[in-house]
């Protein structure tokens, strides 16, 4: 078994685990999420079958521990925002196309078969156009989400002003 071969079959069992792993996540993910609605969909429900009137929900609400379910309940907990979405979008983007570079290199800097040349020239392809399109992805997202006005600005300052 020459070197394009087993390139080839690591590159093959590589992806086929990636792929794999990939998948079994996105099915765990939608199972969780799926449980997290409808435990909450639960908990409202009977919150509000025990709760009688308005100013009693407020109250509840407004006590240490109502305080503490409203937090637990927040959308920032249950998933990711439009920051991490992005940030996980350029950081794979430039994974793969760092990827991509670094086999177009090898290629140039090795005396390879047309065989072995022609395999990890595709797979540099393919990383190479699935890093720059993640990239071109988390670009047009964060401008639609600075557009629609979905990202906070970290840098402005949110506090009260201390009095003193």
């Amino acid at each position: 078994m020459d070197f394009t071969e087993m390139l080839v079959a690591l590159v093959a069992i590589t992806s086929v685990f990636g792929s794999t792993t990939y998948i079994a996540y996105v099915v765990l993910e939608a199972i969780r999420s799926r449980q997290r609605a409808r435990l909450t969909s639960e908990f409202q429900q009977k919150l509000l079958d025990r709760v009688g009137s308005a100013q009693e929900l407020g109250a509840f609400l407004s006590s240490e521990g109502g305080a503490r379910i409203l937090k637990s309940l927040s959308p920032a907990q249950a998933g990711a925002g439009p920051h991490q979405r992005i940030l996980r979008a350029l950081q794979a983007g430039l994974v793969l196309l760092a990827l991509g570079i670094g086999l177009f290199i090898y290629i140039g800097s090795r005396a390879l078969s047309s065989d072995g040349e022609d395999a990890v020239a595709m797979v540099a392809t393919i990383s190479t156009a699935i890093g720059v399109g993640l990239l071109m992805a988390a670009g047009a997202s964060y401008g639609m989400s600075r557009r629609m006005g979905l990202l906070n600005h970290a840098t402005e300052d949110t506090r009260p002003a201390d009095v003193a």
